[in-house]
């Protein structure tokens, strides 16, 4: 008798990929502790938010870019299901990954604290990103 997970990804469709590019696809289970499986997530989105410097200019609301930014993202972290999954990335000089791809319900005040607590500061190098 095995103690093992079996696990299932299936595709709601097909995704083409250019020339020899490999995808890795996610599937974040929780194991309850009467033994059974929950499938945790039926989407998974990345948030990638550029806190370089020029992310402090002004746009003609008011706020800075950044802050402009922070109020949709957490717009659309506040409109998403709990099944959801995320991930919040950000990038100036280097890049950092502060909210690890989890379920919005285990992760939604966490990464919306994330997301303000977002300062602009040093340059843009998009090659970490």
């Amino acid at each position: 008798m095995s103690n093992g997970v079996k696990a299932e990804v299936n595709l709601s469709k097909n995704v083409i990929m250019g020339g020899n590019k490999k995808r890795t696809v996610y599937a974040v289970l929780s194991v309850m502790p009467d033994g059974s499986v929950v499938f945790l997530g039926t989407h998974t989105l990345a948030l990638d938010f550029d806190i370089s410097s020029s992310m402090a200019d002004r746009c003609k609301s008011g706020l800075s870019a950044l802050e402009e930014t922070k109020r949709a993202g957490i717009e659309v972290v506040h409109k998403l299901p709990d099944s959801d999954l995320i991930s919040v990335y950000t990038f100036n000089t280097q890049a950092a990954h502060p909210v690890h791809t989890s379920s919005l319900k285990m992760m939604r005040i966490q990464a919306i604290d994330q997301i303000n607590s977002l300062q602009p500061g040093g340059g843009t190098r998009l090659a970490p990103a």
